[in-house]
Parts: C-alpha cells; sequence; structure tokens
C-alpha cells in the first residue's frame, strides 16, 4: 500500500512538470498552475489520511476504502491535468 501512494505521488509529479512545461504552448490554460496545485494539495491531503489510517489500523481498510482512496487520488491527478476533478472536464467544455 506505501508503494502504491509513493508511486502515485511521483506520478503525479511528473504529470504536473509535464502540464506546467505545456502552459507556455497553449495548453492547460483553463486551471492556472496555483489553482490545479491547490486542488491537488487537498485531494493529497485526505488520501495521505485515508492511508495512513490503513497503515495505522490495517482492519479499516475495506474495499470501500481503497476505492474511496483511489478516487481521492485520481481526483487529485484531475486537478493536476487542469481537469474539473467530479466531472474530468476541463473547464472549457463545462456548459
Amino acid at each position: 500500500m506505501r508503494r502504491i501512494l509513493i508511486i502515485t505521488i511521483l506520478t503525479l509529479a511528473l504529470a504536473a512538470s509535464e502540464s506546467f512545461s505545456q502552459m507556455g504552448h497553449g495548453m492547460m490554460r483553463y486551471f492556472d498552475a496555483g489553482q490545479r496545485l491547490n486542488c491537488a494539495e487537498e485531494w493529497l491531503k485526505k488520501a495521505i489520511e485515508l492511508h495512513e489510517l490503513h497503515m495505522k489500523d490495517p482492519k479499516t481498510t475495506t474495499d470501500e476504502s481503497q476505492k474511496e482512496l483511489m478516487r481521492q487520488i485520481r481526483n487529485a491527478y484531475e486537478c493536476v491535468a487542469g481537469k474539473n476533478p467530479e466531472t474530468g472536464v476541463m473547464p472549457h467544455m463545462m456548459p
């Protein structure tokens, strides 16, 4: 479980650096870098808290809690990608 969280955080960091490098080329301008990082940070804080709970008391690790952890990680990734974490849609595509 710990390895998965570390890999996820490294993947998010790589995605963020790639996204930020593309900003100057007309891509990913829909959320600024600060908004995306703040959004991702909030979701990652929740994911870390849940992961720490799983590590502290493995009995709390249920299928539902693991799905919630994955949802939180996926939402953090959506933030980094410049998408709405609840819909996965870029803001310019939203109605």
